[in-house]
């Protein structure tokens, strides 16, 4: 029965519904549901969320290209990706980045890296953090930095312009060079 509802005597619930007013006793309810809050309710959620991947994720993403020719001749190219999801419990960021230049046919730089970081709050100045690289490196002979930690953090400033904060931990780093021992 849809309608509004008021309580009568000796647990008796009135209902003046469209086919006039009804009865109904206590025991004989099974629930009852303010209509128009839950509507609202959900109409206000469903706004939330409509821009919820906007307010939650923001990311960067650039690409460099040049070419030169004359007394010299060079081409550049570079690409980053960056993107943070932030929200009241964690931040995480993650990024990438390539790199690779030559002048006069030989390569001066030539480098893939790319990495994550997880903040998750303890309390509103104090988090830890994990985090992890991979790097490659031609020019280097590097085949593949990989680096891994974790430590504690503190905020010691948290505003829209900027954020300060100061981290201690342990990091792993292991680098495999091309003509380097295996061992």
């Amino acid at each position: 029965v849809d309608g509004p509802v008021s309580s009568g005597s000796d647990g008796v619930f009135q209902i003046a519904a469209q086919v006039g007013c009804v009865e109904a006793k206590l025991e004989d309810v099974q629930s009852i549901d303010n209509m128009p809050a839950i509507a609202r309710k959900k109409k206000e959620l469903a706004e939330k969320a409509k821009f919820s991947l906007k307010k939650v994720w923001s990311a960067n993403i650039s690409v460099g290209l040049s070419d030169t020719t004359g007394n010299s001749e060079s081409q550049n190219t570079s690409f980053s990706a960056e993107a943070t999801r932030k929200t009241a419990a964690d931040k995480l960021f993650l990024d990438g980045h390539f790199n690779r230049t030559k002048a006069a046919g030989v390569t001066s730089a030539d480098a893939v890296r790319g990495g994550m970081r997880l903040d998750v709050n303890i309390t509103k100045n104090r988090f830890y953090f994990l985090f992890g690289r991979l790097e490659v490196d031609k020019i280097k002979d590097l085949d593949m930095r990989s680096t891994v930690g974790a430590g504690l953090g503190n905020v010691f400033y948290d505003h829209a312009r900027g954020r300060l904060d100061m981290g201690f931990g342990i990091t792993y780093v292991r680098d495999v060079y091309e003509d380097a021992p295996k061992d």
